[in-house]
C-alpha cells in the first residue's frame, strides 16, 4: 500500500501528457489520497457515515421545540418505544403500525360453512371474477377426495384403520406401494367405511358421499392476508403490477422433517359438497415442482433456488387455499447458461400478521443471525483480528501491517517482469482513446457550426485541389464551455486545419471508398435477431438468420426495384449462395438457414482488414480467428460473382467497340467521299473529350461538408 501511495503521483502526470485538460477534475486528484486513507482507516465499510446520517435524519423530524432540542428527541423516542410496545396487545381490529386493516378487503364472494364442525372447513375468504363453471375429470375429481380427506383430522382414524389392514393383508408392502393404494381405494373404501361408522356425524357423511363434479373457476381469491391469482387470469390481464401465481406449502414427512413444495396456480376452482348441508371448499390447481431434484436451497445464503422446468411425477395437483403461502419466483440477473432454468424463491409475509414476536424476543439464540425474510436460516462469521485491534495501547505508525508488493500486483498493476510490455499495451491504448476523444470533439464543434444540417459558405475555405474546409477561427468559435484553457483548444484547432491533417483524412475517405461503394445496414434500428423475430411473426415463417440478414440488407423492398444495398454486397452473397448450394444444396436455405461463418470466410472475400465479406457483425473474434485456422473448403466457387460481372461487363465492352469500330469505318468512307478531313475532326473531338473528363474529375474530388 506505501508503494502504491508513492506511485499514484507518477501515474497521473503520466496521464496529465496523454489527455486534455478538461479530462481533469477533483476526482482525478482524490486518487492520491485514497491509499493512505485504506492504509490507515481500514476497510470502508467500517468508517463510512450513511447509518448515523439517516438516523440523525430521522432524529431532526422529533424535534418540536427548538429551544430545548435534546428534551424533544427523549420524549418523542420514549413515546414511540411505548405506543409501539402497547398498540401490540391491541384487538384485531384496531389499525396501528403493527396491525393494520387487511390488505384485501374489496368485498368479492364468501364461501358458505356455516355451522360445519370440520377443521378443513373453518376458514373464510373471498372470491373474486365472473364464476365459470366447468366439469372435473374422473381423475381430477379423485385427486380433489382424496387431498382433502388426508388433510382433515376427523379422517385420520379411518385412514390410520385402512392401514392396519392393507398391512395385516401385504405384510411386506413398501410405503410407495401403500401410497398407489390410497390414490386408487381410499374414497370408495371410505366412504362405505363412514356409513357403517355409527360415530360418524351429519358433515362427515357430507364429506364421505363426495363433491359434485361440476366446480365453478375464480380469477382471484383473498385468504390469510394474501390474494392469490390464477395464471390463465393474470395472462389476460396484461397491466398487473404484481405477480400473485406463485404458491409455496409445507409438509411434514416425519416428526422432525419438513419438505417444501413450490408451485404456480394455474386455476382456482370452488367446489361443493351438497349431500348435507351445503359445505363450500376453495382449492388451487397447480402446477408443482419437483421438490427434490428442482429445489435446491442454499444454507450459508438463506435462499431457495427451484428449477424451473421441473415437474412433480405424482398426479396431486389440487391443495387447499387456507394451507398455502404466497411466494415469487425472481430470475437471476446474470443471464448464464447454467441458471437460466433456475430462480430464486422470495417468500411473501401477510400484510396482518406480525409473525413469532415474541417468539424471537424470548430465544437469545436469535441475536446472532439473520434471516431472509420468510426464508431459511443463514449465518456468518467475521475474523475480526484482521480488521480491529483490541489492545489498550495506541497505536503507533510502527503498527500498521507491511503489505508483500508482490501480493497485490495482481489487483493494481502488473507482474514486474512484464512490465515493459505492460506499457506498451498501455500507450497504444491510451493513443487509440486519445484519437477517438479529438475525433469526436472535433465533430461535435462541426455539428455546433451547422445551421439546418449544412455549415454555412462563410464558416469554410477552399484549398488548391477545391475541397472545402471548416475555418480555424469556426472551429475555435465552437468551443465547449467545460472543455478547459482556451490554449489547448487553439492548438487543437491549428491541428484540424494543418496540410497534414487534411491530407490524412483524404487519405482515409479515399480508402473508405475505394471499393466503390460501402455496404450498409438498411433497416433502422432493428438489428439482426430482432428483424427474424419480425419476420417470423409477419410470415409466420422462420427466415433463419441468413433470411434475416438479408433482408436488413435490402433496398426497396417488395417492389420491382428491390436489390441489395451495394454491388460489392451483392457479389459476396452470390459468392455464398453458390458456396452453400455446392455444400448444402439447392434447398439450403430451408435446411441450413443459419449463416456458415467458414463458407463466407473462404468464398465471400476473405478478411480484407480483418472483416468478413458480410455478416461480419455476427461473429465474434474467436470465430474469425477459428475460420482463419482451418483450410479452403472444396464447396468454394472456382470464379467468384465478381470475376463473372467483371467477364459479362467485358464481353459486352467488346461487343460496344466492335459496333463503334463499324461505324467509324461507314463515316470514315463518307467522309472521303465529300472530301472532309476525317482525321482532323476525330483530333477535335479527342481534345474535347480529355477536357470534358478532367473537369468531371475535379469537380467529382470536392468533399461536401456536413
Amino acid at each position: 500500500m506505501r508503494e502504491l501511495e508513492e506511485e499514484v503521483p507518477v501515474l497521473l502526470c503520466k496521464l496529465e501528457k496523454m489527455f486534455p485538460p478538461g479530462f481533469f477534475n477533483v476526482m482525478q486528484h482524490l486518487i492520491v489520497h485514497l491509499p493512505y486513507e485504506a492504509r490507515v482507516g481500514g476497510p470502508v465499510a467500517y468508517r463510512w457515515m450513511y447509518v448515523f446520517e439517516r438516523a440523525m435524519h430521522y432524529l431532526r423530524l422529533k424535534v418540536r421545540n427548538k429551544a430545548r432540542v435534546e428534551g424533544s428527541i427523549v420524549e418523542a423516542c420514549i413515546v414511540q418505544e411505548i405506543t409501539n410496545c402497547v398498540s401490540l396487545y391491541f384487538s384485531d381490529h384496531v389499525r396501528t403500525i403493527w396491525k393494520k386493516n387487511p390488505r384485501y378487503n374489496n368485498g368479492g364472494t364468501r364461501v358458505q360453512n356455516d355451522g360445519c364442525t370440520l377443521d378443513v372447513f373453518q376458514h373464510v375468504g373471498n372470491l373474486h371474477g365472473r364464476p365459470i363453471a366447468r366439469e372435473l375429470s374422473r381423475e381430477e375429481l379423485n385427486a380433489a377426495r382424496l387431498y382433502i380427506l388426508t388433510n382433515c383430522s376427523a379422517v385420520d382414524r379411518f385412514r390410520e384403520t385402512y392401514e392396519d389392514e392393507k398391512y395385516a393383508s401385504h405384510p411386506n408392502l413398501p410405503s410407495e406401494g401403500l401410497d398407489e393404494m390410497m390414490a386408487s381405494e381410499f374414497v370408495e373404501w371410505f366412504e362405505i367405511a363412514c356409513k357403517e361408522d355409527p360415530n360418524s356425524d351429519e358433515d362427515l357423511w357430507n364429506l364421505a358421499n363426495g363433491c359434485s363434479s361440476r366446480a365453478y373457476s375464480y380469477s382471484s381469491y383473498d385468504v390469510n392476508g394474501f390474494r392469490f391469482r390464477s395464471e390463465i387470469s393474470e395472462k389476460k390481464r396484461r397491466r398487473l403490477k404484481t405477480v400473485n401465481t406463485g404458491v409455496c406449502l409445507s409438509s411434514f414427512i416425519s416428526e422432525t422433517e419438513q419438505l417444501e413444495y413450490y408451485g404456480v396456480i394455474e386455476e382456482i376452482i370452488k367446489v361443493s359438497f351438497t349431500a348435507g348441508r351445503k359445505i363450500e371448499m376453495v382449492l388451487f390447481k397447480c402446477r408443482w415442482f419437483d421438490p427434490i431434484k428442482g429445489v435446491k436451497p442454499n444454507a450459508k445464503l438463506g435462499l431457495v433456488e427451484i428449477k424451473w422446468s421441473s415437474r412433480l411425477s405424482n398426479f396431486e395437483p389440487f391443495a387447499m387455499a387456507h394451507q398455502a403461502t404466497q411466494a415469487y419466483y425472481l430470475h437471476y440477473a446474470y443471464s448464464r447458461r447454467d441458471l437460466r432454468d433456475w430462480r430464486v424463491v422470495y417468500t411473501i409475509q401477510p400484510g396482518t400478521s406480525l409473525s413469532n414476536f415474541d417468539d424471537c424476543a424470548n430465544d437469545p439464540s436469535t441475536t446472532d443471525e439473520y434471516f431472509q425474510e420468510g426464508g431459511q436460516l443463514g449465518s456468518f462469521s467475521v475474523d475480526g483480528g484482521k480488521f480491529v485491534d483490541e489492545s489498550t495501547e495506541p497505536r503507533k505508525e510502527s503498527d500498521d501491517v507491511e503489505l508483500d508488493p508482490s501480493e497485490i500486483y495482481w489487483r493494481f498493476k502488473c507482474d514486474p517482469s512484464e512490465q515493459e510490455k505492460a506499457d506498451g499495451v498501455l500507450e497504444e491504448n491510451l493513443t487509440r482513446k486519445v484519437k477517438q476523444m479529438l475525433h469526436e470533439e472535433k465533430a461535435a464543434a462541426i455539428k455546433r457550426l451547422k445551421k439546418k444540417g449544412q455549415l454555412p459558405t462563410e464558416l469554410t475555405e477552399e484549398d488548391e485541389d477545391g475541397n472545402r474546409w471548416p475555418t480555424k477561427e469556426a472551429l475555435i468559435s465552437a468551443k465547449r464551455v467545460d472543455f478547459g484553457i482556451d490554449v489547448g483548444w487553439h492548438l487543437l484547432c491549428e491541428h484540424w486545419n494543418s496540410t497534414e491533417f487534411r491530407g490524412l483524412s483524404l487519405t482515409n475517405k479515399r480508402n473508405r471508398l475505394a471499393n466503390g461503394d460501402t455496404v450498409f445496414h438498411c433497416s433502422g434500428a432493428r438489428n439482426v435477431v430482432a428483424t427474424r423475430q419480425f419476420l417470423k411473426l409477419k410470415t409466420g415463417k422462420d427466415p433463419g438468420i441468413s433470411g434475416a440478414w438479408l433482408h436488413t440488407h435490402k433496398l426497396h423492398r417488395g417492389t420491382d426495384e428491390e436489390q441489395i444495398c451495394s454491388q460489392r454486397t451483392a457479389d459476396h452473397w452470390e459468392d455464398f449462395d453458390k458456396a452453400m448450394k455446392n455444400a448444402h444444396g439447392e434447398n439450403w436455405e430451408e435446411e441450413h438457414p443459419d449463416l456458415d461463418g467458414q463458407i463466407i470466410y473462404e468464398a465471400a472475400g476473405r478478411m480484407p482488414h480483418g472483416r468478413l465479406g458480410i455478416a461480419n457483425e455476427l461473429f465474434s473474434k474467436a470465430e474469425k480467428a477459428k475460420f482463419k485456422s482451418k483450410r479452403a473448403m472444396a464447396s468454394q466457387p472456382v470464379q467468384s460473382a465478381k470475376e463473372e460481372r467483371l467477364e459479362r461487363e467485358n464481353k459486352y465492352l467488346k461487343q460496344e467497340i466492335k459496333r463503334l469500330r463499324g461505324i467509324e469505318l461507314v463515316v470514315q468512307s463518307l467522309a472521303e467521299k465529300g472530301g472532309v478531313d476525317f482525321d482532323g475532326i476525330m483530333q477535335s473531338a479527342t481534345n474535347d473529350l480529355v477536357s470534358y473528363t478532367h473537369l468531371n474529375c475535379r469537380l467529382s474530388a470536392i468533399e461536401p461538408i456536413k
